[in-house]
């Protein structure tokens, strides 16, 4: 099977629930695998809890269709790893996720909840200063394995860029 037709076959619970009738439905509700990462302030764990405006969105929203399922079943996973369950999961949730042209027809999206912006950071007293992208490739760019910010930077045909996977 394709990485396209996995993707495809994955979905957001919001999309399914919005489809089905919301009225004595929660017995015929599935169970969902739902990952995230850690992302403050948005979702975070906290004296073993998750925590965080995007859980407490999605269980209310989980409540609101009917659903028993809580932050409890929720797992916290490295950014990489969660999107590789939702690739080859067709019962599973990944929240947040930033979407972009090339992840749209991947999955079924709700939102968005907010709207992201992508940035490089420096210490201050390293006087980093950037001119021109080429600017970029003096420098080693941590990234989050299978991040946006990586394509972000793959757009940019960088010649010597490095980066350090995390």
């Amino acid at each position: 099977m394709s990485f396209k037709t996995r993707c495809l076959k994955s979905f957001i619970i919001i999309s399914f629930c919005s489809a089905i009738s919301f009225s004595s439905v929660a017995d015929s509700l599935p169970q969902f695998d739902i990952y995230t990462e850690d992302w403050h302030p948005y979702q975070f764990e906290q004296s073993g809890q998750l925590k965080g405006i995007s859980v407490d969105l999605l269980e209310l929203l989980l409540s609101d269709v009917g659903s028993t399922q809580t932050s409890k079943s929720f797992q916290l996973l490295p950014w990489a790893r969660g999107l590789k369950y939702l690739i080859n999961n067709d019962r599973s949730v990944l929240f947040l996720m930033t979407r972009t042209p090339e992840r749209d027809a991947q999955f079924k999206w709700v939102g968005p909840l907010f709207n992201n912006t992508t940035a490089l950071f420096a210490k201050k007293k390293r006087n980093v200063r950037i001119n021109s992208k080429q600017d970029l490739a003096n420098y080693t760019i941590g990234v989050v394995i299978e991040d946006v910010g990586i394509s972000y930077l793959d757009e940019l045909n960088i010649e010597g860029l490095k980066t350090s996977l995390n």
